[in-house]
């Protein structure tokens, strides 16, 4: 190529894989200057300046690197002197605690939005480490950073990559409850409440009055403890594996320079950004083709500087260290009035059915007063004893049962549930179900993340008010809609509310008639007005809306619909008609209600 040759802006930009305007502001700031031609002033580049660009990074590193970062399209190569910038932030942090970032990081000033200096890039890296604890909501962020500063202090005391792994890698598995999140985590709490014991041939259980009760749904303490430290490693985004990958990046730095003659000129080690967003963090080796850098899984031959292993190394201390204890001996809490309580309650039944239940209820909880830990409530002429969750479990539901097929307590659970869901308009959902012989301690817990919503006494007591068969099947198509996250599935259990009673006696189907009039009669506390004029042009009433173009027909077809009009059918991913639906939504949830609570489903009706 002759280099003497002058390029145009087009060219030059097509060659250097950035858009023309970024030139005319790398001519502005006086990062590659243009040649002005003509009266126009047009711009015109040497091509001997776009060769050397290529073959440089935007600012020129000390030494050679096997890092490189990307800045809309322009390579950045990285100093891999990882260390130093370690020793640098150590030395800030000191004074400046958690603020030491806004100190260190640079931003890139070159005119094209915010970025990182290539300075900064290590700094930002310990930032993405730092960040990864930002939202624990907990008060021990101090002990953990206190622990990381540690961690880093350890980093920059040699060169020699086995002594400085030997070392940190103690010091990890010393304070890995803490950096991983266990020692804070609910899991942990939980499991040290529950105390559960593994038996040699696999099974759980836990000690009631001296007797050996079998559980389900939940773990020994340090099997927990291994899941969730052995997440933290092994994940993505785990806390502790974010913390091995600046370490294998400090690892691959050390080896550099150390062995050059190991790394292949065709691989660089990319750390990802785009605009004011990095994942340095997540970099990985790639292949320099001519056209882009293809992910691959290559690394150095020393295995300090392969990621996989290091994990399996931590994995591995961690395993011996969660090794069971065998003399557990959990302490059950059982007091003469919650004994006698369970006794009359289950008296003459044999067998019991439990289920967890995924809500955020708590039963009995009046104002001003203390949730009790279990209820006992009168429903379908039994006491059913439900178990009121904690901050770290769902609460447990369950029933006295004769059958040894369960039938009678499955039927009196979905009858409780769903009376429950209308009572409160929220969701209960069943997570576990089980049977066994009667016994004291509840047979599921399983682990919550949520909050809390207490429901008082008195509502209990209008839960177990007789009911009718069509009663109870209206509650059960209330707690569907009121369950399920389908706005489609909604609607249709709404409206199923609203048929039922509309029923004729002989044929057993929906009047519409009396629907209709029923549903054009009512008054409605949310505003339907702008619904109602739209209508009204159409000339068409609510409940043709409902039942036809706007509902139930809609959504339960597919296609063109003829009846009281031609309508094309909803479809769930259609934006417009999503809308459409969410806007009838509440429409039908009360008038739902309003047939449930005026009594219109009593035989007597």
């Amino acid at each position: 190529m002759d280099k003497t040759k002058l390029l145009t802006i087009n060219e030059a930009a097509k060659l250097l894989q950035v858009h023309p305007e970024t030139l005319r502001r790398w001519d502005n700031n006086g990062r590659l200057r243009a040649i002005k031609v003509n009266e126009r002033g047009d711009r015109k580049y040497q091509e001997e300046d776009i060769l050397h660009m290529l073959n440089r990074p935007i600012l020129d590193s000390k030494q050679p690197t096997p890092f490189i970062r990307f800045r809309h399209g322009t390579p950045i190569l990285v100093d891999p002197d990882i260390q130093n910038s370690i020793s640098t932030f150590l030395e800030a942090y000191k004074q400046h605690g958690e603020n030491v970032f806004r100190i260190l990081i640079k931003d890139i000033a070159d005119g094209s939005g915010y970025g990182i200096h290539p300075d900064s890039t290590w700094h930002q890296a310990i930032k993405e480490l730092f960040d990864s604890y930002r939202d624990w909501d907990n008060p021990h962020k101090p002990e953990i950073f206190k622990k990381l500063i540690e961690i880093f202090e350890v980093l920059v005391l040699d060169t020699n990559i086995e002594k400085v792994w030997e070392k940190v890698n103690i010091l990890i598995n010393q304070n890995i409850e803490i950096i991983s999140g266990w020692e804070y985590s609910h899991l942990r709490k939980f499991a040290e409440e529950e105390k559960i014991v593994r038996d040699k041939d696999g099974s759980y259980y836990m000690m009631e009055s001296g007797s050996r009760v079998e559980v389900i749904g939940t773990k020994t303490l340090e099997e927990n403890k291994f899941e969730y430290v052995n997440d933290s490693i092994n994940r993505d985004y785990g806390n502790v594996g974010l913390l091995l990958k600046f370490i294998e990046m400090l690892f691959i730095s050390l080896d550099y320079k150390q062995n050059p003659q190991n790394y292949r000129t065709e691989l660089q080690y990319a750390l990802s950004e785009a605009d004011s967003n990095t994942w340095f963090l997540h970099g990985q080796w790639r292949v320099n083709s001519p056209y882009e850098l293809i992910p691959i899984a290559w690394h150095p031959r020393s295995c300090y500087t392969d990621l996989e292993w290091l994990k399996a190394e931590s994995t591995a201390l961690l395993s011996t260290k969660c090794k069971a204890s065998e003399d557990v001996t959990p302490q059950i809490i059982m007091t003469d009035e919650t004994f006698h309580q369970f006794q009359e309650a289950f008296k003459g039944y044999p067998l019991q059915y439990e289920v967890s239940l995924e809500t955020d209820i708590l039963l009995g909880s009046d104002a001003f007063e203390k949730t009790p830990p279990e209820i006992y409530i009168d429903f379908s002429g039994r006491k059913i004893r439900w178990i009121n969750g904690t901050k770290y479990v769902f609460p447990s539901l369950i029933v006295p049962s004769k059958d040894s097929e369960y039938q009678d307590a499955r039927e009196i659970v979905n009858n409780f549930i769903s009376a429950l869901v209308f009572s409160e308009k929220t969701s209960i959902r069943v997570a576990w179900g089980a049977a066994c012989p009667v016994k004291f301690q509840p047979l599921i817990r399983q682990p919550r993340f949520t909050v809390f919503l207490g429901i008082s006494k008195h509502i209990l007591g209008l839960l177990s008010e007789p009911k009718t068969q069509r009663e109870w099947d209206a509650m059960s198509y209330y707690k569907e809609a009121v369950n399920t996250q389908s706005p489609y599935y909604k609607y249709l259990c709404f409206y199923n509310v609203i048929k039922l009673a509309f029923l004729k006696k002989i044929s057993n189907d929906e009047d519409n008639k009396k629907t209709d009039d029923w549903i054009n009669n009512q008054t409605l506390k949310n505003d339907v007005s702008a619904l109602l004029e739209r209508l009204k042009a159409n000339k068409k009433s609510l409940s043709e809306y409902l039942r036809h173009e706007g509902g139930r027909d809609a959504i339960s077809h597919v296609g063109t619909l003829t009846q009281k009009g031609t309508y094309s059918t909803l479809k769930p991913d259609n934006f417009g008609d999503r809308k459409k639906i969410e806007e009838i939504i509440p429409i039908v949830e009360e008038l739902a209600t309003k047939v449930i609570e005026s009594g219109m489903l009593s035989e007597t009706s």
